[in-house]
């Protein structure tokens, strides 16, 4: 069974484990998101179409090939900051630090 890519962190989950992981996920992304300045703060990135239905193990096959696609693609435009000088995607903290090098 191919593994479920979580939308929010972009991590790998068995179709079991991925419906434990989301809950503390949010947690942690909405904690992170508290300790910048407001201004800062983005909302927690939106589950792609269908994946409550990947979670309840009901996809299978090239759909869920599918589905982990758009959840890759919203970890990207939503968890991921690119550099205005190379483009590259980072998260917040490592791209602070690529901006120092």
């Amino acid at each position: 069974m191919p593994p479920v890519t979580c939308y929010i962190c972009g991590r790998d989950f068995g179709t079991k484990s991925v419906g434990i992981h989301l809950p503390s996920c949010k947690k942690k992304w909405e904690a992170e998101q508290e300790k910048l300045p407001r201004k800062e703060r983005r909302p927690v990135p939106t589950a792609p179409q269908d994946f409550d239905k990947v979670v309840k193990g009901e996809v299978k096959g090239k759909d869920l090939a599918k589905i982990n696609q758009k959840a890759f693609d919203e970890h990207n435009e939503s968890a991921l900051e690119s550099c205005q000088f190379c483009g590259r995607t980072f998260k917040p903290q490592a791209l602070a630090s690529h901006h120092r090098a």
